[in-house]
């Protein structure tokens, strides 16, 4: 099985998506703290059935010395597949996104959105980026909550930064999406209820 490797940070590539892979894992090293030491494993595999799929499994702390348990101790296992036969342009994928809700505190709340995906390697960028975000939210190299609203928004964010742009529409509600920077606390949201 091909590897690709980016500093310590070892990928099994069985789509041969190596470049897709350099970008996205280059995103999560380049946080401040982020250590490539914390994954067991990385995997981005082939998806027969559906667009993407991904599974981020944290460490268990060992209890007691049952077989294999030394295995699930060791480190982060982050699994994605994208679907990459008899792709029909464009995929999209309805998850958890950011609607604006300007009565609330952060100026936004958790709500269905639509990710759209013009190409594979879009699509697998997005899947394994919201699963390393998944890792960089728990350890806290990102300063904001993990949630499943906030690992889209900066998987939407790392794509757009590489140059593989997620297209995001909100789910038939008729809420307007918040841009990722927003979510992420790296822009203020605007103030609706004051214009």
């Amino acid at each position: 099985m091909p590897e690709v490797r980016i500093g310590d940070l070892v990928v099994r590539d069985r789509v041969g998506m190596a470049a897709v892979i350099e970008a996205v894992a280059g995103q999560l090293l380049a946080l401040p703290g982020a250590d490539p030491t914390l994954f067991q494993r990385i995997t981005l595999s082939p998806k027969r059935v559906g667009v993407v799929h991904g599974k981020c499994r944290y460490p268990k702390p060992l209890k007691g010395n049952r077989p294999g348990a030394e295995l699930r101790a060791q480190g982060y296992v982050i699994t994605a597949a994208v679907r990459t036969e008899r792709w029909v342009y464009p995929q999209g994928l309805a998850h958890w996104g950011a609607l604006a809700a300007p009565r609330t505190r952060q100026g936004w709340r958790s709500g269905p959105v639509v990710y759209g995906f013009a190409t594979p390697e879009i699509a697998a960028g997005f899947v394994l980026a919201h699963e390393l975000a998944h890792v960089a939210l728990r350890q806290k190299w990102v300063a904001v909550k993990n949630t499943e609203a906030v690992t889209n928004a900066l998987a939407v964010h790392w794509c757009d930064a590489v140059g593989l742009p997620v297209a995001v529409k909100p789910a038939p509600s008729g809420a307007k999406v918040v841009a990722p920077d927003v979510v992420l606390g790296l822009r203020k949201p605007r103030q609706w209820w004051l214009w």
